[in-house]
């Protein structure tokens, strides 16, 4: 039965989901090895949009950097998990009604550092590819889905479905609550590993 939660009610549920399945839930002080963890499965990959945030192939110095801001920006606004406290792999869900980065997370959690690290182009990249990225999920979804905005998995660790593993506990929640799912990729090859969890393009 579809309930009408407010979002904090609803990331609340889904982190006491989680929680009871075993993971291992981010805490501000595990950012840096989330970052860490990110940096090295994009930098394995090439991840194109990354590349393209960075103007070049991005550094696995650039790449932290994004995703400490990115963690620190949303760590009291999401669901974090990992498949252990050593993380391996680790995934980042968003509840209904999520506009993008505001000004004042910005400013509150290394904005100005990203901007200093990474030069003003990769800033403007970034805030472009954001406004067009939130048009196409609205144009999708009207606001009303949980949005999967991050899977990342060690190099080392690919082959142990640790990604499988992750995913299945929010593909239930989300089942359970009615809510539609969105996730954009930008990797071709994960294009068929999301249509085996249900995914339509």
């Amino acid at each position: 039965m579809k309930t009408h939660a407010t979002k904090q009610e609803l990331l609340a549920q889904a982190i006491e989901h989680i929680k009871s399945q075993g993971f291992h839930l981010m805490t501000k002080d595990d950012i840096p090895l989330f970052a860490e963890c990110a940096a090295e499965a994009y930098e394995s990959v090439s991840y194109p949009l990354t590349n393209y945030f960075a103007g070049h192939t991005g550094t696995k110095d650039e790449l932290r950097t994004m995703w400490l801001f990115n963690l620190n920006s949303l760590h009291t606004k999401a669901v974090i998990y990992s498949d252990s406290p050593e993380c391996n792999a680790w995934f980042l869900w968003i509840p209904p009604g999520f506009k993008g980065f505001s000004m004042k997370d910005s400013l509150l959690h290394g904005g100005i550092n990203m901007a200093f690290q990474l030069g003003l182009p990769s800033i403007r990249r970034m805030l472009h590819y954001e406004d067009y990225a939130l048009s196409v999920r609205m144009q999708a979804t009207k606001g009303q889905e949980w949005y999967l905005y991050n899977a990342a998995v060690r190099p080392e660790a690919h082959g142990k479905h640790l990604a499988a593993r992750l995913i299945r506990p929010m593909l239930d929640f989300c089942a359970l609550q009615q809510s539609p799912i969105y996730l954009e990729t930008h990797y071709p090859k994960n294009v068929s590993i999301y249509q085996h969890f249900g995914f339509t393009v």
